[in-house]
């Protein structure tokens, strides 16, 4: 189903109607509170009131994309990657505005319960659960370490690299696999402890409260850079995570975006990875092109110019 012309709240509820789905205008407001769709443009007030606002033409189309994604994914978290993946690509189609409220619904704080941080640990793991990788008791082994990571919000190094090096050895075989699967996800163990103490520190920024547009709109721009070489076919699905990436490192490293967060978070010195401490010390403020390619070899073994 198509759209040219805005809509009404009443247009959305008879969209869905049309598309076979059964909704309320307090589903509408809810979503729109989450920033599975961004606020209507307000109308002026006549004589006979104030005129309901008006929901753009892809608003339109993105309300019923959810509704279909949401019939087999129920987790409203899930749905939320379907506005951020947009906004990643078109800033016109999705605001960041609507964006900053979908990345809250997305993160939620996986503290809050063992079955939240177990959703977080299986998105980072499933690259890793190709049965050629290691042994069912080392996949299981990670993914309950990953699992206490982000319900706890700390990582405890050794023992996360303990429980991912099976996975990754031997090196050619694990090449291999990532390689049939489309690409390579992590260079190395220590590249994917990087990208979980990224998501930690991400998903503890984004539940701080810190995170504004601007924030948003340079850890954008930055991945675009780093990913610059690959074709947006190639960028979408590494949209959502690539974001969180950024997020992380900016959390860890202000000299990402040269600022700090308004509200830093409470990441002790002696928690943050020795090795990052030491690269923000030697490289100084405004190096963010360093920055960007020690994030990229780190993570895919790449490099920008």
């Amino acid at each position: 189903m198509e759209f040219t012309e805005p809509g009404t709240i009443d247009d959305l509820v008879e969209d869905a109607a049309r598309a076979g789905y059964s909704v309320t205008p307090r589903l509408v407001h809810d979503w729109v509170s989450k920033g599975l769709l961004d606020r209507p443009k307000r109308r002026r007030t006549g004589r006979t009131g104030s005129e309901k606002g008006l929901y753009d033409d892809f608003q339109r189309s993105l309300f019923l994309a959810e509704l279909k994604t949401r019939s087999a994914q129920p987790r409203i978290s899930e749905i939320a990657q379907l506005p951020l993946m947009t906004w990643m690509f078109d800033g016109h189609l999705v605001p960041t505005r609507q964006a900053l409220r979908a990345i809250l619904t997305y993160v939620g704080d996986p503290r809050g319960s063992k079955q939240q941080a177990l959703q977080q640990a299986r998105r980072l793991i499933e690259p890793l659960s190709d049965p050629r990788l290691g042994t069912t008791r080392n996949r299981r082994e990670l993914l309950y370490a990953v699992r206490d990571t982000f319900y706890v919000g700390h990582c405890n190094r050794d023992l996360l690299l303990a429980k991912a090096a099976p996975l990754f050895e031997p090196r050619d075989l694990y090449l291999e696999v990532s390689y049939s699967r489309g690409r390579s996800f992590w260079d190395s163990a220590e590249g994917y402890l990087f990208e979980l103490e990224c998501r930690v520190a991400a998903g503890r920024f984004v539940a701080s409260g810190s995170l504004t547009t601007e924030i948003m709109e340079n850890a954008r721009g930055n991945w675009r850079i780093i990913l610059g070489h690959l074709t947006e076919a190639e960028l979408v699905p590494l949209a959502v995570s690539g974001l969180m990436n950024m997020l992380g490192m900016f959390a860890l490293d202000s000299t990402i975006i040269g600022r700090e967060p308004k509200s830093p978070l409470s990441w002790p010195r002696s928690k943050r990875p020795a090795d990052a401490t030491k690269d923000r010390d030697q490289l100084g403020e405004g190096k963010e092109k360093a920055v960007l390619n020690l994030m990229a070899a780190r993570m895919w073994g790449g490099h920008f110019a």
